[in-house]
């Protein structure tokens, strides 16, 4: 994450448009280094560079309830699957649905489908990512055995059908409004959950062992204290500038705070409202 320069490199795009409010650091003291990495010591933080290399520290206020989008509730397990699993779009700031892996899209004449392109893409452990991929994940969240509490989300959106390997169409029950974020949803590798029960969604290994299509894969989970992200070097897109990035579990919001205000974390998020008004003259932090 580097909105101004000063971490070294990013965590992705997706943390920082979350809308929640975020204290994160800025950086350490002259010549000062840490286990987050390099840190800049000049406090001008205007038109300089990401620096590459390092780990950002995040503190989340509970332990995730699962990495398996079709079943996950809380904000901490959304937090920690959006920087693993990549979606065909993505909404960017302004509201605007940008290329991810998908490259283009759609809308039928009649208005009542929507059909993605996409480019090529694998999974961290080399099997390719297809259309295939998308309509059986799509399938499942709206299996009635699997329970997903996003079904709903989608009842106005019929199935999803792979025309071939690059190409995926979406059918609707009437026009929507809305339908790229209608049709925007996780992706779970085929190749793994076509083995898999529906029925048993709750205990599958991919609910704490995910397997990456996104910039970053799960390193280790030690629950209620810590989960460990690397780069995911099989990533087809850019290449993120952070080695590492680290969820601390940290329920209580005086040690988050704490933590952020003498460089043990990186980034807190859910600040209340007195904590940030209190630290937003700090030259060392900034609130979001």
């Amino acid at each position: 994450m580097n909105p101004q320069g000063r971490m070294p490199g990013y965590i992705s795009r997706k943390f920082l448009i979350s809308g929640v409010v975020i204290i994160f650091l800025l950086g350490g003291c002259e010549g000062e280094k840490s286990e987050q990495g390099k840190f800049l010591s000049d406090k001008s933080v205007e038109n300089m560079a990401p620096v590459p290399g390092g780990m950002a520290v995040i503190a989340l206020s509970g332990d995730p309830d699962g990495l398996n989008p079709l079943i996950r509730r809380t904000a901490e397990s959304g937090s920690v699957i959006s920087e693993i699993l990549d979606t065909l779009t993505e909404l960017e700031a302004g509201m605007v649905q940008v290329p991810r892996i998908a490259t283009s899209w759609e809308l039928g004449s009649d208005s009542l489908s929507i059909t993605y392109h996409l480019r090529p893409w694998i999974w961290e452990d080399g099997n390719p990512l297809t259309a295939l991929d998308v309509a059986e994940s799509f399938r499942l969240f709206k299996d009635p055995e699997v329970a997903s509490n996003r079904r709903g989300f989608f009842r106005n959106v019929e199935r999803a059908e792979a025309l071939d390997e690059a190409t995926v169409r979406y059918h609707f029950a009437c026009k929507l409004p809305d339908p790229l974020s209608r049709t925007q949803h996780a992706i779970l590798p085929l190749h793994v959950v076509s083995k898999l029960k529906p029925g048993d969604v709750n205990n599958w290994e991919l609910n704490r062992k995910p397997l990456s299509s996104g910039p970053f894969r799960m390193v280790s989970w030690e629950h209620s204290r810590e989960i460990i992200l690397e780069r995911n070097k099989n990533y087809p897109l850019k290449q993120p500038l952070l080695d590492r990035v680290s969820f601390r579990i940290m329920k209580e919001p005086a040690t988050r705070i704490m933590a952020v205000e003498t460089g043990e974390i990186d980034f807190a998020v859910n600040v209340s409202s007195l904590d940030a008004k209190r630290l937003q003259n700090r030259d060392d932090l900034q609130v979001m």
